[in-house]
Parts: C-alpha cells; sequence; structure tokens
C-alpha cells in the first residue's frame, strides 16, 4: 500500500461524507460504521509501515473534523424534529379551526330558535293590538249611540218650541180680535185687561222657559261638539293603531322570509355530480394521501389551496352550468361606483335588478348571465342552492344582512342571476362588493377579501370608477389593483356616471386617467366615459367599451382547458421535485461506484470485508426505486384528475 493512494481515498471519503451530510439517521449510522472499519485498516497499514505515522495522525485529525460535523448533523436533527412539531401544532390548529366552525354551526341554530321565539312574541302583541282595537272600536259605537240619544232628545225639544210658537200666534190672534171689539165690549174691559195681564204673565213665564231651554239647547251643542271632537280623535288613534299594526305585519313578514332563507340554505342539498364527487375524493383522500407519503416538494400548502379553488370553481359550473361556456368578466370598483348599475344596463328585464344606492349595497357576489329563462339563485357552502324572487333580491343589501344577527355570507357566499341580457350573450359579469377597508362607513375587510377572490376568478375585469365622488381615480384603487395579478387579465376602466358631467369635463377627466395609469405602469385595453342610467358611451380612448365586450363575448370559452392545465401544474410541482430528487440519487450512486473502484485499487479486494458491507448499506439507502414508484402514482393521479373534469363536462353536456 502506498501513501499515494490513500492520499487519493482520503479526498473522495471527505467529498462523500459531506454529501452525506444531510441524508437520514440511518445513513449517519452506517457512516460512523464505515468510519470505525477504515481506521482499522489503516490501524494495520500503520503497524505494517512506520513510515506512514505521519500521514496517519492527519488522518485522524480528519476524522476527528468528520465527528464534529456528525455531532453538527445531529443539531440538524434536532431541528427537524422541532420543524416536526411546528407541523404538529399546524394540524391541531386545523382540528380547533373545525371544533370552532361546529360552535359557530351551533350558534346558528340557537339564534334560529331566538327568531322563532321573537315571532311568537310578535305575534302576541299583534293580537294584544287587535283586542285594544276591537275595545276601541266599542268605544266609539257607544259614543255615537249616545250622540243619537242627544240628537233625539233636541229633535223633541225643537217640537215643544214649535208648539209654544203656535200657542203664541193663538193669544196675539184673540188679543187683536178683543181690540176690533173693545168698543163693542167697553163694559168687559175690566175682565178683557185683567185676562191680558194674565196671559201677559204666561208669555212672560213661557218666554222664560224658552230662554232656558236655549240655554240648555246651546249646552247640548257644545257637548255634541266635544263628542265629534273625541270622535275625530277616537279616529286618529284608530288610524294609527292600522298603520302601526301593518309595520308590524311587515316586521313579522320580514324575520319570516329571513327565517326560511336561512332554513333553506341550511337545508338545500347540493347539485348530484358523479364526476365533482369523485373530483373531490381524490382531493381529500388520494391525493392527501399521496402528499403525504412525498417528502420532496415544500408547497404542499400552496397545491392544497389551488385544488381547494379549483374545487369552488367546480361547484359554480355544477350549480350554475351556463357558464361553463362563457367569458367571466369580473366587474370591480370602490363602493357606490356603479358597478351594480353598470350591469344592470345590459339586463332586458326591468324586474330583475341588482340592488343598488349609494351606501355599500353589493353584500354577496352574483354572477350574471344570459338566460332564455329567468332565474336568481343562492348557494350554500355545501353547494345546495335555492330559487328566490326579485323582491328578496332587491332586498339583499349590507343594511339588510345587518339584520340577520349573523354573517349571512357564511352560509351563503354566492348568487347566480340567469335572464336576458343586451347583445353578449356569451359573457358572464360577475358583481362583486366594494374593496374599500375598514376605515370606509359600512364596508369590511372581508368585503376586500371576497372581492380579490372573485376578481382573481375572471379572465377579464372591467373596472368601474364613479364621477360623482371621484374626479379620477382614487389612490386606494391604484394600490389594490397593485397588489392583484393582472398579467394574464384584459383590465378595461369605465368611468361611471358620465350623464351627470359636460362633455368637455369628461375629456379632461379620461386624459387624466390616462396619465395616472401611466404613470403607475397599468398597463389596460381602453378608457370608457359611460352612463348606466342611460346605457350610453360618451367618449372613449384606446378602445370603445362596446368593442371590448364584443371581442370578450366573441372569445371561446377554454373553462375545461384551464382546470386541466391548473391540476396538470400542480401535478408537475411533485414531478418535478421527485425527479430531482432522483438525479441527485444518481450522482450519489456514481460517486459509490467510484469510490469502490478506487478502494479497490487500494488492495480493498476482499467482499466480505466491513467497509464493502457498509457501502452496500449505503448504496441500499440510496435506491431510487420508492421515488419511480411515486412517479408512477403520480401519473395515474394525473389520469384520475382528466378523468373526473371529463365525466364534470360531459355531464354538463347532458343537461
Amino acid at each position: 500500500m502506498t501513501n499515494k493512494k490513500i492520499e487519493e481515498i482520503l479526498p473522495k471519503v471527505d467529498e462523500l461524507s459531506k454529501k452525506l451530510f444531510f441524508k437520514k439517521d440511518e445513513c449517519r449510522e452506517a457512516i460512523q460504521g464505515l468510519l470505525k472499519d477504515v481506521d482499522a485498516e489503516f490501524d494495520q497499514i500503520q503497524l505494517e509501515n512506520k513510515e506512514l505515522n505521519f500521514k496517519l495522525e492527519e488522518l485522524e485529525n480528519e476524522t476527528d473534523s468528520l465527528v464534529n460535523e456528525l455531532d453538527q448533523a445531529k443539531a440538524d436533527k434536532t431541528n427537524v424534529e422541532k420543524e416536526k412539531c411546528e407541523l404538529e401544532r399546524k394540524y391541531k390548529f386545523q382540528v380547533s379551526l373545525k371544533e370552532s366552525t361546529a360552535r359557530q354551526l351551533q350558534q346558528l341554530n340557537d339564534e334560529m330558535v331566538s327568531v322563532k321565539q321573537n315571532k311568537k312574541e310578535l305575534s302576541d302583541e299583534v293580537d294584544r293590538l287587535k283586542e285594544d282595537l276591537c275595545n276601541q272600536d266599542g268605544l266609539i259605537q257607544h259614543l255615537e249611540m249616545e250622540i243619537s240619544l242627544r240628537e233625539k232628545k233636541i229633535s223633541q225639544k225643537d217640537e215643544t218650541i214649535n208648539e209654544l210658537d203656535r200657542e203664541i200666534t193663538a193669544i196675539v190672534e184673540k188679543h187683536k180680535k178683543a181690540v176690533n171689539e173693545k168698543i163693542k165690549m167697553t163694559n168687559e174691559k175690566k175682565a178683557l185687561e185683567k185676562k191680558i195681564d194674565e196671559q201677559n204673565d204666561k208669555i212672560n213665564g213661557l218666554n222664560n222657559e224658552l230662554n232656558k231651554r236655549d240655554l240648555k239647547l246651546s249646552k247640548i251643542k257644545f257637548e255634541n261638539k266635544k263628542n265629534e271632537d273625541l270622535l275625530k280623535k277616537a279616529e286618529l288613534e284608530k288610524v294609527e293603531i292600522y298603520k302601526e299594526n301593518d309595520h308590524l305585519k311587515k316586521e313579522s313578514q320580514i324575520v319570516q322570509t329571513k327565517f326560511e332563507l336561512v332554513s333553506r340554505i341550511l337545508s338545500a342539498k347540493p347539485k348530484y355530480s358523479k364526476g365533482l364527487n369523485a373530483f373531490k375524493d381524490l382531493i381529500y383522500q388520494d391525493f392527501f394521501n399521496y402528499s403525504n407519503k412525498v417528502e420532496a416538494l415544500d408547497r404542499e400548502a400552496e397545491a392544497t389551496l389551488i385544488l381547494q379553488k379549483i374545487e369552488k370553481e367546480l361547484d359554480t359550473v355544477v350549480n350554475f352550468p351556463i357558464i361553463a361556456t362563457k367569458n367571466i368578466i369580473a366587474i370591480g370598483g370602490g363602493f357606490s361606483s356603479g358597478k351594480s348599475a353598470f350591469i344592470n344596463s345590459f339586463i332586458k328585464n326591468d324586474k330583475i335588478r341588482l340592488p343598488i344606492g349609494i351606501k355599500p349595497v353589493t353584500a354577496i357576489p352574483t354572477y350574471v348571465a344570459a338566460n332564455l329563462d329567468n332565474s336568481i339563485k343562492c348557494f350554500s357552502r355545501t353547494g345546495g342552492s335555492v330559487e328566490i324572487d326579485v323582491n328578496l333580491n332587491n332586498n339583499l343589501s349590507h343594511d339588510f344582512i345587518k339584520t340577520f344577527g349573523f354573517n349571512l355570507k357564511s352560509i351563503m357566499p354566492y348568487m347566480t342571476i340567469g335572464t336576458k341580457m343586451e347583445k353578449f350573450d356569451n359573457i358572464c359579469f360577475v358583481d362583486t362588493p366594494g374593496y374599500n377597508p375598514v376605515n370606509i362607513e359600512d364596508s369590511t375587510d372581508e368585503d376586500m377579501k371576497v372581492a380579490k377572490e372573485y376578481l382573481d376568478q375572471a379572465s377579464a375585469l372591467i373596472w368601474v370608477i364613479g364621477l360623482d365622488s371621484n374626479g379620477t381615480i382614487p389612490l386606494t384603487d391604484i394600490d389594490f389593483l397593485m397588489n392583484m395579478c393582472l398579467e394574464e387579465k384584459h383590465l378595461y376602466f369605465v368611468v361611471n356616471k358620465a350623464d351627470l358631467r359636460a362633455e368637455s369635463e369628461i375629456e379632461d377627466v379620461i386624459e387624466e386617467l390616462q396619465e395616472t395609469l401611466e404613470d403607475f405602469d397599468i398597463e389596460y385595453f381602453g378608457i370608457s366615459a359611460y352612463s348606466s342610467n342611460r346605457n350610453k358611451e360618451y367618449s372613449f380612448y384606446k378602445q370603445s367599451l362596446f368593442d371590448f365586450l364584443q371581442e370578450e363575448n366573441n372569445k371561446n370559452c377554454h373553462f375545461k382547458q384551464k382546470v386541466l392545465a391548473d391540476i396538470k401544474g400542480i401535478l408537475d410541482m411533485y414531478r418535478d421535485a421527485i425527479q430531482e430528487e432522483i438525479d441527485e440519487i444518481s450522482k450519489i450512486q456514481k460517486e459509490f461506484k467510484s469510490l469502490v473502484l478506487d478502494l479497490l485499487e487500494v488492495d480493498f479486494e476482499d467482499n466480505g470485508s466491513k467497509v464493502n458491507n457498509r457501502i452496500a448499506d449505503l448504496k441500499n439507502c440510496f435506491n431510487p426505486t420508492i421515488l419511480k414508484k411515486q412517479l408512477d402514482e403520480l401519473n395515474y393521479l394525473e389520469l384520475s384528475f382528466k378523468k373526473s373534469i371529463e365525466d364534470i363536462f360531459q355531464e354538463l353536456r347532458a343537461v
């Protein structure tokens, strides 16, 4: 054995040890055994040739260095165990999140029971008000009877007065006769005068009685007027009671409507789709099992999120099949910029409208697509759907949803509207909430997340800016757009409510918007000054709004190809990572072969030696067979995903 051969072997041993530094614990034990055997062989060499003592001492120093590196490897093992603990903690967090969701569902059930109790209390209150109303009607009838009796008494008094008037008339006639007969009846003058005095006294008494009766009549008339005022007051109170009763009925109907909507949403069964069920099984069973045993990829969470996003998109397509063949255009912008009004301007049916207002209105993302039949549906988290009427759809604003006492979007994430549209039958609009942050009144952080999620799904984006509140695009709009991935999206800007500005001002607004977008390097297809109320374009830059929509309308929808490409991209991440590890193992195997040849050249020819056995064990540790099997499993998984997608679209074609 020569010093030259030993010097050639030592660097290769050192290089091999460094490559094996990052491998598993079994490899470390094999390396330690190999080092011991090498030390034993070198001790024999030292006995045979004392001249190599100096070189052997250097080798021992290098061996100590290898031991230090092994200690470092043990420290790395500790770090790996810490990462394992961190993964276990994340798993426990997912379990706790699931339990929290269950508690929220229980809370929702409790709130439904509370709504039922409130409904019963309102019903009892309505019955009490009805009873009070009946009592008021009885009191009014009693007053009407009393007034009728008093009117009868007044009529009787009038008859008495008329009778007295007749008597007075008769007396006057007699008096006239007496005067005419005065000459003839001089002797009876005193008797007649006495009789006249008596009659005058009687007349005075009657006059006094008449005055008393007039006074009494005045009092009766006063009381009658007072009763009339009471009657009017009672009538007004009756009207107010009816109004309050109507209000309570409306409130009761609203509570009943909300209760029925929540009940229907929670009990809605998902539409059966064999292909979709197979796709979900592939994700949550086959893919999860596969990803758990493959250690080559460190982007497992990212792959899972992408698959869950694809699952959500397929859920939407299965439940709203008409969008499978349509190009999706998301409508984005700040609150009250006119996004819903913009979509409404293309809907032919005047009764079907997205809610609009000066406050934040759109609370739930809504797909609006051309369809021969009118249909408005709400969808649950589990994929079930319920159809609602136009009136309920018009009331689904932020303010109305707040009255539920919980976040309705947690059980009803999106809606769909199918109706006749103007011109563009191959387009599906997506109405999204205003993205604005929480410092804007009546807006929420969740609105921003929901808006971004649905804007990311679309192939094209129309960004709406309202001219009533903004002279140009707000900086918050710029920040939101800059944080989005717009590379593959067709972006178009609509300056809405252009009918509120003079034409000269409109041109200035378009020019200023153009300069702002150029300053921030935002690429776009065009700018349009548009009025949703009049469905009219006043001006445009680069490309007309209607030309842009027509181009999008004429494009072929490649949704199926996009889904397949996304799935292939996920599986390719695993495929590339596994292949990279296989290539690394191939390099290590080549190094092993080179090491064996070098050992043979330095007289390690005994195949039964401990060194050769250790090398054979190490070769087995770096066997690519398992990884190649994982590649085969990955290819089968890809074929299964493709088949499930084909089944889904085959089912859609059969609808």
